[in-house]
């Protein structure tokens, strides 16, 4: 009976599912729901809580440039040194590379995914490529709003890696719990 609510079903009928899943006198008719509509629905379960999920950060990701110049400011001193000198550029992979670190003179981007030069930090992002100086980098607290900037679009930008890798694990471990049912 209520595995037909799950192919296609619609809003009410799968917040009517997801309460009985939490109700002792309907576990029952769960329980009975073929293997394949139980599956969907903790998958579409899990997703719609993702989504929530993510609107509920953005007020923090809309806050955090602010917050991390805020936390810069109570640093006496922050500075970042190091020194590169090569003759050759620098490819992560070497074929179709996604960094490079070229540190001679006249470098320019020509669209990888991160270049690194002396002076400047370029950065493909899904909208354009951004620009940024190594001294915001390497000076951060005299550059407290764009370090606080750059900070937090690298975080954006590493999201999307996060969230599949979360996704990913959750996966693996809901099938692995399902095999362990299976053949337990």
């Amino acid at each position: 009976m209520l595995g037909s609510f799950c192919i296609g079903m619609s809003w009410s009928d799968f917040l009517r599912l997801v309460a009985y899943s939490f109700n002792p006198l309907q576990y029952k008719s769960v329980a009975e729901m073929p293997f394949k509509d139980v599956f969907r629905l903790v998958y579409r379960t899990f997703k719609i809580s993702f989504l929530i999920l993510l609107l509920l950060e953005l007020p923090f990701f809309l806050a955090l440039p602010f917050m991390l110049s805020k936390e810069l400011a109570y640093f006496s001193a922050l500075e970042v040194s190091g020194s590169i000198d090569r003759d050759t550029p620098l490819a992560i992979p070497e074929k179709n590379p996604h960094i490079v670190l070229d540190v001679r003179d006249g470098r320019k981007w020509s669209g990888e995914d991160i270049l690194v030069t002396r002076d400047y930090l370029y950065f493909k992002t899904p909208f354009n490529a951004k620009k940024v100086r190594t001294e915001f980098l390497l000076k951060p607290l005299e550059h407290r709003v764009e370090a606080g900037q750059l900070v937090t679009v690298l975080m954006v930008l590493w999201l999307p890696s996060l969230f599949l890798l979360i996704y990913y694990l959750l996966k693996v471990n809901f099938l692995h719990a399902f095999c362990n049912l299976l053949y337990s």
